[in-house]
């Protein structure tokens, strides 16, 4: 398999955590486009107070949500490829 190239992109992470709440915004710049994810997780007054865990799904919602808004830009993209079909 040929290498075609290597790119190294970057995400950008905001993070906003208290006793009960948090919430990331996950964004990345592809070719001059801003892709941007969003997650946040909310503690229940009888749980623990954990803040890694909060963090973690929180992280991880935001992370999905970027990876998905990337994937729908790109099938976009190659829905312009396919062939029209016939009514």
């Amino acid at each position: 398999m040929e290498v075609l190239g290597i790119k190294k992109e970057k995400i950008e992470l905001l993070i906003e955590q208290d006793d009960s709440l948090t919430k990331v915004r996950a964004s990345t710049l592809i070719e001059g486009k801003e892709y941007v994810g969003k997650g946040m997780a909310r503690r229940k007054k009888t749980d623990p107070v954990i803040p890694q865990i909060g963090y973690e799904l929180a992280l991880s919602r935001a992370l999905l949500a970027l990876g998905n808004a990337i994937g729908e830009s790109a099938q976009m993209k190659v829905q312009k490829y396919l062939p029209k079909s016939k009514p």
